[in-house]
């Protein structure tokens, strides 16, 4: 997502995560969210997987300042192979 504006923001992210198929135990994988590539401090969620039968919801609620527009947002993940389903995001300028 691209902000446009210059400004405070608040980020809120939600999902469910599963290993996907063939993966090794213990796997451990991480999402966060990237301002410009660069990570946003107290972003960073992590569930590391025992089974191919478990899963795991994740979330986080961060704010974020957008000094100069554009200013480019992503949620990326990192860790081994798994899935994501029912994943939102919503953003709301707050200032």
């Amino acid at each position: 997502f691209t902000l446009t504006e210059p400004g405070s923001y608040a980020v809120t992210f939600h999902s469910n995560l599963a290993p996907a198929t063939g993966a090794s135990f213990p796997l451990t994988v991480s999402l966060a969210l990237e301002q410009d590539g660069a990570v946003v401090p107290a972003s960073v969620v992590q569930h590391t997987f025992n089974s191919a039968t478990e899963s795991a919801t994740v979330s986080f609620n961060v704010p974020v300042q957008a000094t100069s527009a554009p200013s480019t947002l992503e949620v990326a993940g990192q860790g081994g192979d798994f899935l994501y389903s029912a994943a939102t995001a919503n953003i709301y300028k707050i200032g």
